[in-house]
């Protein structure tokens, strides 16, 4: 599935390029923080670029991608498609974008500021915000499993034709 021509006017194409620049950026602030924690006290502007930008430069990129998928799926930026599983599932990408940008949004308050000024926003509101994140990008993987292993399109609800809950 490598190629190289791809065609980055396709949308799909697009999103899974975004994403995967993103996730390859966001694994970067996860393998910093650990080496500057243990050699001792890492200078506040190596802290802020290092760790908390780069999380929220790629998390503004699982944000769009969430929210384009969505359009994909729907076939419309305005309009969403609740029966269509692939719709929920990139609904749920958009959350877990969000959670993960909250979080480190929420940290750098404690980070910049005085220390203990926001202790409960540091240890709470972040944590939550991770952990919400991280549950519906889960979601979202096991609704992409499910779409992506069925040979046809599965839509969710019956709507007017009285279908069953999920149909091929």
């Amino acid at each position: 599935w490598w190629t190289k021509h791809f065609d980055l006017c396709h949308i799909g194409v697009f999103n899974a390029l975004v994403f995967f620049v993103a996730t390859i950026v966001f694994w970067i602030p996860a393998i910093a923080w650990y080496p500057m924690d243990k050699l001792g006290d890492p200078k506040l502007k190596a802290t802020i670029f290092w760790i908390y930008i780069l999380q929220i430069l790629p998390s503004i990129g699982f944000i769009y991608v969430g929210f384009a998928a969505m359009a994909e799926a729907a076939g419309s930026w305005m309009k969403p498609d609740f029966n269509s599983i692939g719709w929920w599932a990139s609904f749920l990408n958009f959350i877990g974008g969000i959670g993960f940008f909250l979080y480190a949004v929420l940290s750098l308050p404690g980070v910049v500021g005085d220390p203990g000024c926001c202790d409960d926003l540091n240890k709470w509101g972040a944590a939550m915000a991770t952990f919400w994140g991280s549950c519906a990008f889960w979601v979202a993987g096991l609704l992409q499993w499910i779409e992506f292993s069925s040979e046809h399109p599965i839509t969710l609800g019956g709507g007017s034709t009285g279908a069953p809950a999920m149909k091929k």
